[in-house]
């Protein structure tokens, strides 16, 4: 019997209903990382069977932002939920339903503490792979680690950002494109090719999620 589901199921569920006020949901976020420092090795194991439930139903982003709070103990569970979610999006058939966590990675990417630069480093493997779903997501979620202090590889990272540019996949181009075109940091005189705008204006700008 899973314990954590147990506890906690019904206020998850309500986390994010208007009709929940902020006092209640914060007092959520403070039960479920108490319950997390009680017992770490168990509340790993029940967040494990649960996470990758239905999108209705994965305590996930609760979890991720309750243990936000207290990166210097939890700081590597981020580094593992994330070799897991990239692990899942590989198996299932809608790789996007499992990336669209990846949005929860938001609480701690100005995190200063050196677990960040673990996640940068799974994320550089990441913008290298064939699947282009989590291609996209990989290089999404970098993105959100350039201004963080704390990171040193940068100058790679841009580096890498301007070669998708010119991938092979057209989604990846025209992510990549309008990525760094809302951070202006496109090589000057950088364009879309014509073949690219009209894959663009056909199917539409490609999205994480």
């Amino acid at each position: 019997m899973n314990q954590f589901n147990i506890k906690f199921r019904d206020r998850i569920n309500n986390f994010f209903d208007s009709a929940t006020s902020a006092g209640e949901n914060a007092g959520l976020l403070t039960d479920v990382l108490d319950y997390a420092n009680a017992d770490p090795h168990r509340f790993k194991k029940e967040i494990n069977e649960l996470q990758f439930g239905s999108a209705l139903s994965s305590p996930l982003p609760v979890v991720l932002e309750a243990l936000a709070i207290d990166t210097a103990n939890w700081g590597e569970f981020y580094v593992d939920v994330l070799k897991d979610i990239f692990e899942k999006a590989r198996e299932v058939k809608k790789p996007k339903e499992v990336l669209g966590y990846l949005m929860e990675f938001h609480y701690i990417e100005n995190d200063l503490l050196p677990f960040n630069q673990k996640i940068v480093d799974i994320l550089m493997q990441e913008v290298e792979t064939e699947i282009v779903e989590i291609k996209i997501a990989a290089i999404d979620t970098l993105a959100n680690y350039i201004l963080n202090p704390s990171v040193k590889n940068k100058e790679l990272i841009n580096t890498v950002f301007i070669s998708k540019l010119n991938d092979p996949n057209w989604k990846v181009r025209c992510f990549t494109y309008e990525l760094l075109s809302q951070e202006n940091s496109l090589p000057q005189g950088q364009s879309l090719s014509i073949k690219d705008q009209l894959l663009k204006l056909v199917f539409g700008t490609p999205s994480v999620i």
